[in-house]
């Protein structure tokens, strides 16, 4: 774990060995590999938390910025490719999941859309933050507002997308008021705060 100082992961580790008793011990003997990778899945659940902290911390000190640098390629050639639809920004666009099929043709037929695009993952537009998210879609409006949508089935209310959800409302604040991001559930009952339900997410940008 190269991201971990040696001295702090040994103890650490220490920490976690000082407080076994022995009968535990004789567990974590018979079983070795199974309690190694549940320390260390704690371990990267610390260092998740640390940077999702720092980061935060960090942009209120004003030592990290938005920096508006990215522009659009002028080919993409995704694989595989979905169905032809209508105001897409590219002539090929990447394949999508039965919800985002929905999603992205019921945006693509409201009148206040200009186009859209289907982010592709490890390729196109990404928020680089304490996590590298990749939005499903960026969609543009007439009135100029750029959109960025992340769809989630409605069984996906994990940490993930806790995480996807505040540092996409975090860039949206930080750009300014010609942007947007929305993470859309078909029912939304996740529960997750600031999410939207697909029903409440397309009234809301018919208005945008």
């Amino acid at each position: 774990m190269d991201f971990v100082e040696a001295g702090d992961l040994r103890q650490y580790i220490q920490r976690v060995v000082d407080n076994i008793t022995a009968e535990e011990l004789e567990k974590v003997e018979s079983a070795f590999l199974f309690y190694v990778n549940r320390i260390k899945t704690k371990i990267l659940e610390l260092v998740d938390e640390y940077r999702e902290k720092q980061f935060f911390h960090l942009i209120e000190t004003g030592e990290i910025k938005l920096d508006a640098r990215w522009q659009f390629p002028k080919l993409i050639t995704p694989v595989p490719t979905m169905m032809p639809l209508s105001k897409a920004l590219y002539t090929d666009e990447g394949d999508v999941n039965t919800f985002e099929l929905r999603v992205i043709k019921l945006i693509a037929s409201l009148d206040n859309v200009v186009w859209w695009h289907r982010n592709i993952e490890r390729h196109g537009f990404y928020l680089n933050g304490f996590i590298n998210h990749y939005p499903d879609f960026i969609v543009c409006t007439a009135s100029g507002k750029i959109i960025l949508v992340e769809t989630k089935g409605d069984d996906r209310d994990n940490s993930d997308s806790r995480k996807k959800l505040k540092l996409g409302r975090k860039w949206a604040d930080m750009a300014g008021g010609q942007y947007r991001y929305y993470m859309v559930f078909d029912k939304n009952e996740t529960g997750l705060e600031g999410a939207y339900k697909f029903s409440d997410f397309v009234d809301l940008i018919k208005h945008l």
